[in-house]
């Protein structure tokens, strides 16, 4: 038995370093290559563009373009910013087009380490924006909001290194 807990020791060593390099991979920022990948765009179909770009902006996203209004009066489809890279779109599609999934998840990056994370956490629940704990996920202190549609977003911060103090959850 104490071979077996050995190899399962460092079985579960190399994987937890395998993660942590691989989230470090994942919140760096490098430059992009020539010709290479400028924006990220992410589209959400939703059944109200007016109440999900309302919601965006509450969590910070500034207006970039909104469509006229169709023929019933609604805004058909509209993008804000996020970041220097990035877009979101929101576009009016039917329920059956509107699929959120736990499986697909977008992050986006908070500066100012945990003490940004926390303090950009609270400032949106003081606005009324329901968010969920922040969690210690693999060194990347997160939380997640959910829009009016049901897709989770993260705001997540830098990576925390093992033998570093863990950042304090916040319910």
């Amino acid at each position: 038995r104490g071979d077996r807990a050995d190899k399962r020791a460092i079985t579960d060593s190399r994987r937890i370093n395998l993660i942590a390099k691989e989230t470090v991979a994942m919140a760096e920022q490098p430059a992009p290559p020539e010709g290479g990948h400028q924006m990220i765009s992410a589209e959400f179909l939703v059944n109200d563009v007016e109440a999900n770009l309302e919601f965006f902006e509450r969590l910070g996203f500034p207006r970039r373009f909104i469509d006229k209004p169709d023929a019933t009066g609604r805004v058909p489809r509209a993008s804000l910013t996020a970041g220097q890279m990035g877009k979101i779109w929101i576009r009016r599609a039917a329920d059956c087009e509107i699929r959120p999934s736990p499986s697909i998840n977008i992050f986006f990056w908070i500066d100012g380490g945990p003490d940004g994370l926390i303090a950009y956490r609270k400032k949106l629940a003081d606005s009324g924006v329901p968010v969920t704990a922040i969690i210690d996920e693999h060194g990347l202190p997160n939380f997640n909001v959910t829009t009016p549609d049901g897709y989770s977003i993260a705001f997540f911060t830098q990576y925390v290194p093992p033998g570093k103090p863990p950042v304090v959850l916040v319910r």
